[in-house]
Formats: C-alpha cells, sequence, structure tokens
C-alpha cells in the first residue's frame, strides 16, 4: 500500500490556508499476475460445468421403445419388463447448440430378455453442469458401431448394418450417417454407403 501526500491551497478574503489531503492508493497488479488470476478463474469454472463420464453414467436417460431410466454405474435393470440397459462407454464431446460449452452423444444398448440387442443414440446437453438427454434415435438390431465424431454441431457415425442380403446377426452393410440437434429432436442429414474393408 501506498500512501502519497496532496497540498492544495485555499485563498479567502483573511489570507492563506494551507491544508494536505492524505491519498491512499492501491499498488497496481502486475499484468501478468492479473492475467493468471482471469486464466485460474476461466479454468474453475470450465472444471466445475463440464460433463463427465462419471456424470453420463450415472444419468438419466429417455427412449421411445421404453421410457425414461436412470444408468447407475452405466447400468440399468427392470427385472419384472426383463430389460437390460447399459450404456456411458462410449462417449463422444462437442458443442452440439452452438452455445461454446461441450455436449455429449453416447450410445446406449436394450435388451429386452430376446436375441435383439437395440443400439440407440442419444444426445446430452450440458445443462449448467449437469447431462439433459434431450433426444435419443436409434441405430438398429444388432448394428456394429465403428466411430462417431462431432464437428460443427453434427454427429457423424460409421457402422455396420444390415444389407439386403444380411441376416440380423451379420451386418456388413457399411454406411456413414450424419445427424443435427434441432431443438429436442435429432434429424438425419446425411446417408452415404462406404466400401467394405
Amino acid at each position: 500500500m501506498i500512501t502519497k501526500h496532496k497540498f492544495i491551497f485555499f485563498i479567502i478574503p483573511f489570507g492563506l490556508i494551507f491544508t494536505a489531503l492524505r491519498v491512499t492508493e492501491q499498488p497496481a497488479i502486475p499484468n501478468s499476475l492479473a492475467s493468471a488470476s482471469t486464466l485460474e478463474t476461466s479454468t474453475q469454472k470450465v472444471s466445475k460445468t463440464s460433463l463427465t463420464k462419471e456424470t453420463l453414467s450415472n444419468a438419466e436417460y429417455h427412449i421411445s421403445e421404453y421410457g425414461s431410466f436412470k444408468l447407475i454405474n452405466g447400468f440399468f435393470r427392470n427385472q419384472e419388463q426383463k430389460v437390460r440397459i447399459w450404456g456411458g462407454k462410449t462417449i463422444t464431446f462437442g458443442d452440439l447448440n452452438n452455445d461454446g460449452i461441450k455436449d455429449a452423444v453416447t450410445l446406449l444398448t436394450m435388451n429386452g430378455g430376446g436375441s435383439g440387442i437395440f443400439e440407440y443414440l442419444a444426445v446430452i446437453i450440458n445443462d449448467k453442469g449437469s447431462p439433459k438427454n434431450v433426444a435419443s434415435e436409434s441405430l438398429g438390431d444388432r448394428v456394429v458401431i465403428k466411430n462417431i465424431s462431432i464437428s460443427a454441431g453434427k454427429i457423424k457415425i460409421v457402422m455396420l448394418t444390415q444389407g439386403p442380403k444380411d441376416g440380423l446377426c451379420c451386418p456388413r452393410l457399411k454406411v456413414a450417417q450424419t445427424y443435427i440437434l434441432q431443438g429436442n429432436k435429432l434429424k438425419r442429414i446425411g446417408y452415404k454407403e462406404l466400401p467394405a474393408t
């Protein structure tokens, strides 16, 4: 803390009055320290609001064929209906609603006790650090997901699905599908068959 004195003269009809004012100034914060403080605050804010694999593995989801359910450590089971759902292992992060904050997509796999194993693409919006499943889309029965990526708000999925001559057990048709989030719905805007590898 720096203390300075300012001298002020007042002239009145009967003479000259001399006084001193004491002024206290706070020392200036160096630019480097100010920048570091701002960066630290920004980093703390991001870390507190970022979605994580742990939060997504324990979030609430909804799929139209079943309804709402909550994963516990990536798993849900309804013994009466013989429904098992697991997810949270395959997660891709990216901004899907153009708010500058990373959202996420994950795969949900559902089995109802039979031979069918149904894959769903679930979109999770970052709602002030809390996961909010706003849309889920069926990808098919016993499909094989090869890759999921997010770029410029678009979700691209490369997967194997059943071609005209394939059985449900053995998908061999390789396709790329592109989705965008519109409100609370996923819209497919691209579909392309790829060479088999």
